[in-house]
């Protein structure tokens, strides 16, 4: 019986192997780390364009963080996905474009803000 049940399995899984792909997540580290750079590369040249420091890039990052951290696994997009359980590759690319535009735009306004507060301070 339980022969017959493995063998079952088998031919469902080999005869249609969407089953089998549909049911495991898929690797997102890469495509994450992708997006960061690209996230990076924006913000970098926006530093540079506004003529401070990369290091404020760091202090942005963490800004970000710090509003984002906690945010519980509830499925809402940006930061309350799991990635671990995305299957479908078209679904995680909408959800890192997502992601990547809310990080940039967040770090870019936070530059603008260091700017403006620098040379507040100077004054």
């Amino acid at each position: 019986m339980r022969k017959a049940l493995v063998a079952i399995a088998l031919i469902a899984v080999f005869a249609n192997p969407q089953l089998l792909s549909a049911q495991q997540a898929i690797d997102t580290a890469q495509a994450q780390d992708q997006m960061l750079s690209r996230v990076f590369e924006a913000v970098r040249a926006y530093a540079q364009s506004i003529g401070i420091e990369e290091s404020w890039i760091g202090y942005c990052q963490e800004e970000l963080h710090l509003q984002t951290y906690a945010h519980p696994p509830d499925g809402y997009v940006p930061f309350g996905v799991n990635y671990g359980k995305i299957t479908d590759r078209k679904r995680l690319d909408e959800i890192l474009l997502v992601r990547q535009n809310y990080t940039t735009s967040f770090i870019t306004l936070c530059l603008a803000n260091v700017k403006k507060t620098l040379a507040d301070a100077r004054r």
